[in-house]
């Protein structure tokens, strides 16, 4: 396993609604400050561009296979209403 998906490991720990709230609260201070993303190096599990990048790349592809999930049992429920009985 790399280091970077030791990082991103540890960073899932944290269940992804909790980690979409923490993502904007860094963005918030990130704006108010006028500051760009809190890093280091080597690269950390708290490093802010890392963490929500991740969380933002987890939610979209939840929500595509949430959609995708939507969609067939919709399909699947459409075809169990027009066949004949």
């Amino acid at each position: 396993m790399s280091d970077m998906d030791k990082i991103n490991f540890t960073i899932r720990q944290t269940p992804l609604l909790k980690r979409i709230e923490q993502a904007q609260t860094m963005i918030s201070a990130m704006c108010a400050d006028g500051r760009y993303p809190k890093m280091s190096v080597p690269v950390q599990a708290t490093d802010e561009d890392v963490y929500i990048s991740l969380t933002l790349s987890d939610a979209a592809a939840l929500i595509k296979q949430l959609n995708w999930e939507v969609d067939t049992i919709c399909t699947i429920l459409d075809k169990e209403r027009k066949r004949p009985k």
